[in-house]
């Protein structure tokens, strides 16, 4: 099954645009021009932010994770189920579930905010399948017994 989730694009729209009006400002009022070596690319990056995907797939033992920009992937992680160390499964918020995959090697990755919501089950049953250890806090277990 593949999950997919979104970067919160609220704040970052509207940090987009108080950085978008001062630097309209500091242009017409003439500003001086070291600042916008800063302020142009910082502008740029926070614009490329509000478009960022985030993409996860559950298959025949492999774990796929990988982050787009639009549709331009610039990081993808494929991981055998024997390169997993365990899946540690904790509450972020007050109602949010996270999933972190803890692997051998390379960078873990953190399962967080993706749809469907059913995603954690599916990571307990794969990790059951394949005999990967599981960790879950007390609050998670808190979250498993609320829903």
């Amino acid at each position: 099954m593949i999950y997919n989730a979104k970067t919160q694009r609220g704040p970052l729209i509207i940090i987009f645009l108080i950085l978008l009006v001062v630097l309209i400002f500091s242009i017409t009022n003439g500003g001086s021009s070291w600042i916008l070596y800063f302020h142009i690319p910082f502008t740029i990056l926070v614009l490329t932010a509000i478009f960022i995907n985030f993409g996860f797939k559950i298959s025949n033992g492999v774990l796929k994770f990988q982050i787009r920009i639009f549709t331009l992937a610039i990081y993808n992680k494929e991981v055998n189920h024997e390169q997993i160390d365990g899946i540690k499964l904790t509450r972020v918020g007050w109602k949010k579930k996270c999933a972190v995959v803890q692997n051998q090697n390379g960078l873990n990755f953190r399962i967080l905010a993706f749809n469907p919501e059913f995603i954690f089950n599916d990571l307990i049953e794969f990790a059951n399948d394949y005999k990967i250890p599981i960790s879950k806090t007390k609050e998670y277990v808190i979250l498993e017994k609320m829903h």
